[in-house]
């Protein structure tokens, strides 16, 4: 996660010099070199995929991973410090809207929809999840 961690900082870096709107790519030249990133003559900016990378970021920074049909939400921030304090409202799950709070690498949940359960950590392999939902469906 070190490296999500630092590849997340420096493109939000770089939005500070580029108007906050991030182009579809950047030139590799070292900081000591070029303190400021230098933009590639033909990058289109705006780019629709680039315009998501921020939110595409924290969800992965975040380590969110909603699984509706299995009623669980798993979240295992690992947010830079330097970040403090992260806030999200109105973030759509199944048939709901909840509120996320994170500081570092602890999240608190508001507002799950009923029968969904909030778990701590990353989310077990989706087969583990199938035969955890086979075995409930056999047992009632």
């Amino acid at each position: 996660m070190d490296e999500a961690r630092r590849i997340s900082l420096g493109l939000i870096e770089a939005a500070d010099f580029t108007d906050h709107r991030l182009p579809e790519l950047f030139c590799g030249f070292d900081r000591t070199d070029f303190p400021e990133p230098v933009p590639y003559p033909t990058a289109c900016s705006p780019q629709a995929w680039a315009a998501t990378t921020p939110v595409h970021l924290l969800r992965t920074l975040l380590r969110y991973d909603p699984h509706v049909s299995m009623n669980g939400m798993w979240m295992d921030p690992v947010l830079p410090e330097s970040w403090g304090r992260v806030h999200i409202t109105n973030c759509p799950i199944g048939d709901g809207r909840i509120t996320i709070d994170v500081t570092g690498s602890q999240a608190t949940i508001d507002g799950l929809p009923p029968g969904m359960t909030f778990h701590r950590g990353t989310r077990p392999p989706l087969a583990d999840l199938v035969e955890l939902a086979e075995m409930l469906d056999r047992t009632g």
